[in-house]
């Protein structure tokens, strides 16, 4: 078996200051176009999923009887499922045409970001809570699995929400760190 001498597995210094570059670059200088069309077209098909004629959430009843789908328990508590609807409806349709039709007004940007934040957060919580039995039963949680791309859709929408609330900030004190603002604040 071959080894690997430690310098040729380790980043250099320049390596890491590269790197370390890179992430900056993503995260605070990259366009935000692709992924809040993404979480539009996720918020409407969310939407429309929910107001769909068949019942998704539990009733009370299935709820107190331990029935129905318990992923979405927690939020059929919180409000009925036309209200989750109309919530990922609107935030999915703002987003969308704001990008379709390049509208940047600084208040209607933050204010859509900080919805999508509290939608996705909330929605993704609440299904993951549904089966949250306590610390003393942590080995018998099963978490719904399928659950991923709703994950990254509320990680996604608070790096929309960060950028905008910072990224105007960065901007101005960009110190030619960051290559190119295709999707700036106004």
């Amino acid at each position: 078996m071959r080894s690997f001498p430690a310098d040729k597995i380790a980043p250099s210094p320049n390596r890491w200051r590269r790197m370390k570059s890179h992430l900056y670059n993503i995260v605070f200088c990259s366009d935000l176009l692709a992924i809040r069309f993404t979480l539009a077209l996720g918020a409407l098909f969310i939407g429309l999923g929910m107001a769909w004629p068949a019942a998704i959430f539990p009733t009370v009843a299935q709820i107190e009887a331990g029935e129905g789908r318990n992923t979405y328990a927690l939020m059929a508590q919180i409000a009925p499922e036309w209200l989750w609807s109309l919530c990922f409806t609107v935030q999915g349709s703002v987003m969308a045409l704001s990008l379709i039709t390049d509208y940047r007004s600084k208040w209607l940007l933050w204010v859509d970001a900080a919805f999508g934040v509290i939608i996705w957060t909330v929605s993704v919580s609440a299904c993951y809570l549904a089966y949250w039995r306590g610390f003393d039963r942590i080995m018998e949680y099963r978490p719904p699995a399928i659950m991923g791309g709703e994950v990254a859709a509320a990680l996604a929408s608070w790096w929309v929400f960060v950028r905008y609330h910072f990224g105007s900030q960065a901007e101005q004190n960009r110190c030619g760190k960051c290559r190119r603002f295709t999707d700036r604040m106004p």
